[in-house]
């Protein structure tokens, strides 16, 4: 495939691409010659030719490609990127869909090549970067990647939920243990959810963006005003960017895909794992006065009682409960589901890949299989 120079090709993943002659990047990093790139499904990818370009492309189910011109608003993104440089943590926030992580994702790379490292904190517990969903996170960059997705987290912390609405506490309890860990002067860029349309919502984020000591933010799409407003007030310098045409928007069952996609990566191969419950300290995330027992069997019931199919034997079925494990030191290990409890032997059930052993386990909200599928949400 050819592509000329100043031209823009926006790939529909899931595709691979390689890079045959020429000078071509994706949210300002620049793709190697003759590296092969995955291109996620349900996320589209801006490639910019710099020079006359040839690209071979590989193209999976439902995938799609079109051409389009430079883009005024991404080049006005561009030259904002590098005015906030100064202002070590900015926040970036909007309304869904509008491409608050296109634009963190520009500016992670955009700032890692100015400073030579870059934090990114991915705070949509819903649409994560680089964790599972229900997870929030933060990873450090020390070059350019067309995809956050790619990063490490050095931090996580689950909230139990992938609504930001009913993960808000949460949210911003993990927003506060992380300023303390915060690597200092190295900027960081904060990618926020959509929930942006009442007065908590605002109230929300404003406090989130006050406790990392947040001097900057950029607001993408129109309205807004009174979180515009209210970050003012606390000191926040406010940028306002324009939505670009381009920004693929998703349906509700589309972002449902997403989630149970990177929930099928990060549960990986598991298996199903019988613990005497004097070996673990159980607890429920956000209900510390919640029995887990109590609470698990109130999930599985309600679980039972809304599926039409045959839920007798939850393990075998691999479906239950989401589960965060943890070490002995309180270390987010990974993913879990717990899918029951026996009575008799007093050992918990919970199916993971985990391979190491786990001393706590948080129950959070959501009922999925161990393909990654969500059952139910206990909101």
């Amino acid at each position: 495939m050819e592509l000329s120079s100043g031209k823009i090709l926006l790939v529909d993943g899931p595709a691979f691409l390689k890079v045959l002659e020429g000078s071509t990047s994706i949210f300002n990093c620049s793709l190697k010659a003759n590296k092969e790139y995955f291109l996620r499904p349900w996320k589209r990818y801006p490639v910019y030719a710099e020079t006359d370009s040839r690209l071979m492309l590989r193209m999976g189910e439902d995938s799609r490609v079109s051409f389009a011109e430079e883009d005024e608003c991404v080049g006005s993104w561009f030259d904002q990127v590098k005015s906030l440089a100064e202002f070590g943590v900015v926040g970036v926030l909007g309304g869904v869909d509008v491409g608050k992580t296109a634009f963190t994702t520009l500016a992670a790379n955009t700032l890692s090549k100015i400073f030579g490292k870059t934090v990114v904190l991915s705070l949509d517990p819903g649409q994560t970067c680089f964790t599972p969903p229900t997870v929030v996170g933060a990873a450090e960059m020390n070059g350019c990647v067309h995809d956050l997705s790619e990063l490490k987290p050095f931090w996580q912390r689950p909230v139990g939920s992938a609504s930001a609405v009913h993960a808000a506490a949460e949210v911003l309890e993990a927003v506060e243990e992380f300023s303390r860990v915060m690597p200092s002067e190295v900027p960081t860029v904060v990618d926020m959810d959509g929930w942006v349309d009442d007065a908590a919502a605002a109230a929300h984020k404003a406090a989130v963006l006050k406790t990392l000591g947040c001097r900057a933010a950029v607001i993408i799409g129109s309205g807004l005003e009174r979180l515009h407003q209210l970050l003012e007030s606390d000191g926040v310098k406010v940028v306002r960017l324009a939505q670009s045409k381009y920004v693929k928007t998703r349906d509700t069952a589309e972002r449902r895909k997403i989630r149970e996609w990177v929930f099928r990566k990060f549960i990986g191969k598991p298996t199903l794992r019988l613990i005497p419950s004097s070996w673990v300290q159980l607890s429920v995330l956000g209900h510390p006065g919640q029995k887990p027992l109590d609470y698990l069997n109130t999930a599985l019931k309600q679980l039972a009682d809304s599926a039409a199919e045959d839920l007798s034997n939850l393990c075998k079925s691999r479906t239950g409960l989401i589960a965060y494990l943890y070490d002995e030191r309180s270390y987010y290990l990974g993913l879990g589901i717990m899918c029951g409890y026996d009575n008799v032997k007093s050992v918990i059930k919970i199916i993971a890949s985990v391979e190491s052993g786990f001393s706590k386990v948080q129950l959070g909200r959501l009922l999925l299989t161990a393909e990654g599928e969500e059952k139910l949400v206990l909101n």
